[in-house]
């Protein structure tokens, strides 16, 4: 990548040198998953984390048209309150540059982004995936083509329990794109902690990850590992609960005309609405875990 596209922090320049681990974190859960402020609170909490674990984190975001890695304590209060900040995926990078957007990055520009400079580790809530309707709109997330093309390790939650779940996990399949959890035998689905799929790859610990991420490299295998972490019991809601509410916001989005990368900022709101800020909580903690 072009050195005059891209901007480093301070902070992430110094760890770049001193070979110290970076984490990196994406920015539209700040910008379009989140209410201000609860946003920014929870993006300078996921940072200390992080911090606190010995490593440097690294969120991605477009500001003034270049790609800056490491955002400033300002610009994530920034892209958590400001309401021209664009969602960039991965086709739309060059444009925010030329036009010289403010953009907050998806998983999938992140992991271009990330796969370029040869950092490896992506922490997020839950990814996108392949939408429930998508037998008649081919609604599937650039997520899980930035998943199937790129080197990274993901930690999240799952995918987002409005998606389809089985569907996602078929493409994922397809794409030869490992997905593991986490110490526990049931795939957890953002907000809960388990489901009735069985899990194929528990991962007892971190050695386990970084072995099975080695070989994946060795090979050439060019494919990310998805690590699946459920949020903790106190946090976690019942599926059954949550899914004639997922029904409705779905509903309340085709009545609405809600489409593209409009769907998922628009469902999560919804359903944070409908269930009084449950999940919204939920969202909270389980990024911090997953830090």
């Amino acid at each position: 990548m072009e050195k005059e596209l891209i901007k480093f922090s301070e902070n992430i320049e110094k760890a770049l040198k001193e070979r110290k681990p970076i984490v990196g974190l994406e920015t539209t859960i700040i910008s379009h998953g989140m209410p201000y402020p609860e946003n920014v609170k929870t993006a300078m909490e996921v940072e200390k984390i992080i911090k606190d674990n010995g490593c440097e984190p690294m969120t991605i975001g477009i500001v003034d048209g270049k790609i800056k890695c490491g955002l400033s304590n300002y610009e994530i209060k920034m892209f958590g309150s400001s309401d021209n900040i664009s969602k960039c995926t991965e086709r739309d990078i060059s444009s925010s540059i030329k036009n010289k957007l403010n953009s907050a990055l998806t998983v999938g520009a992140c992991l271009y982004v990330m796969d370029k400079l040869g950092i490896e580790v992506l922490v997020t809530g839950g990814i996108g995936g392949v939408s429930r309707s998508a037998f008649k709109d081919f609604d599937v997330s650039a997520d899980l083509v930035a998943l199937s093309s790129c080197n990274n390790i993901v930690v999240c939650s799952g995918m987002k329990a409005f998606m389809g779940i089985k569907e996602t996990l078929e493409y994922l399949e397809t794409n030869s794109v490992l997905v593991s959890v986490y110490n526990s035998e049931t795939l957890p689905l953002f907000y809960s902690r388990s489901s009735k799929i069985k899990a194929e790859n528990v991962i007892r610990n971190h050695k386990e990850i970084i072995d099975i991420f080695k070989i994946n490299k060795q090979m050439g295998l060019e494919k990310s590992i998805l690590l699946c972490n459920p949020i903790d019991e106190e946090y976690s809601i019942d599926l059954n609960y949550l899914e004639d509410i997922i029904n409705k916001s779905i509903t309340n989005s085709e009545k609405n005309g809600i489409f593209g990368k409009d769907l998922t900022p628009f469902i999560l709101n919804d359903i944070s609405k409908q269930t009084g800020g449950k999940t919204l909580a939920s969202n909270i903690e389980l990024i911090k875990s997953n830090a």
